[in-house]
């Protein structure tokens, strides 16, 4: 069965994570600005006040639409490069190709495991088996993508129960400070997956021409 395109998974979901990246500043502005509100807002007259309104409510509305949207292009850009890698050897694979979608979805703990080790697989076996190739690049940028990763999703969850538990006004003022450094760390997370991306498009550009004899122009 002849390996399947994944060039333009990998377009499509650095395009949509480069957009994540512009509306996250956004939320941070937005913190940012709640924040110093909040804080003059006690200051001055210790009355609090609601600093939503329907502007902010929209945006944060777009972002989680965003998040879906980026979670499901990411998965198919993630499952097509290790179906390719199943196609050609599944010796030296740990899972089946299924699981690069379905290791998303599973308990904590085998959450915070899986995907990573499929992520590495993906940059290591892509390059073994591109003929030819003498110098394999090693990265340490999957461990720092997935830590800043994790730790978003677990600072985030820590929020929800935080704030969860009443709103009283030094727990909104707390919710902000922790929401603002939750924000500022997704925008490392992004960053470092669209470096992992591009540079296992490369190879898997590689894998194509050394495997299928086709032009790099025509690998989409």
């Amino acid at each position: 069965m002849p390996l399947r395109p994944n060039q333009k998974r990998a377009k499509n979901i650095i395009l949509i994570l480069w957009i994540c990246i512009f509306v996250n500043f956004i939320t941070i502005f937005l913190d940012f600005q709640d924040y110093f509100s909040y804080k003059n807002s006690l200051k001055n007259s210790g009355i609090v006040f609601d600093l939503d309104n329907n502007w902010q409510y929209w945006i944060y509305l777009f972002r989680l639409l965003l998040n879906i949207v980026t979670a499901i292009f990411f998965i198919m850009w993630f499952r097509r490069a290790y179906f390719n890698l199943h196609l050609i050897n599944t010796k030296n694979l740990a899972f089946s190709e299924g699981w690069a979608a379905g290791s998303w979805f599973l308990p904590p703990f085998t959450l915070l495991t899986r995907p990573y080790y499929i992520m590495k697989e993906i940059w290591l076996q892509t390059q073994l088996n591109i003929k030819e190739k003498k110098d394999i690049k090693k990265t340490i940028l999957i461990e720092w993508w997935w830590a800043f990763w994790i730790s978003y999703n677990l600072l985030d969850f820590f929020i929800s129960l935080y704030l969860g538990n009443g709103n009283r006004p030094e727990k909104r003022f707390t919710g902000i400070l922790l929401s603002f450094t939750r924000e500022i760390m997704l925008i490392p997370a992004s960053i470092l997956v669209i470096i992992l991306i591009r540079n296992i498009s490369k190879f898997e550009t590689e894998l194509f021409t050394s495997r299928e004899n086709l032009n790099p122009e025509e690998i989409l």
